[in-house]
């Protein structure tokens, strides 16, 4: 049950709503519930992506995201960071309506 986050939902969702694009960084003591308040909130979107990063070396890391299921990214067994994020601007930019891209646990990217 997800209960007590309504003011950070309502926080997510005014950013998302904005005309513009928006880039959002979230972070926090590990065990806070950041994972389970984008989970959660991303049920409310109508297109959303969702990554996460694992520590692994940067061909293992593309590998594992280009096995999420996403078919319409087209991506090569090891695509290569370019091919990925071009794949993910082309999916992005094709509807009218705007998109979640969420990286859980970015900071393994770093």
């Amino acid at each position: 049950m997800f209960v007590g986050r309504e003011s950070e939902i309502n926080l997510l969702t005014s950013y998302l709503n904005r005309a513009d694009n928006q880039i959002m960084i979230m972070y926090g003591l590990e065990g806070v519930g950041k994972t389970s308040l984008i989970r959660e909130f991303s049920k409310k979107c109508n297109s959303y992506r969702y990554f996460d990063c694992k520590p692994l070396f940067e061909r293992e890391q593309l590998y594992h995201w280009s096995n999420f299921g996403y078919e319409d990214m087209n991506l090569s067994e090891y695509p290569s960071y370019e091919e990925f994020f071009s794949s993910l601007d082309n999916v992005s930019s094709s509807g009218s309506e705007k998109n979640l891209i969420i990286f859980d646990e970015f900071h393994y990217l770093l």
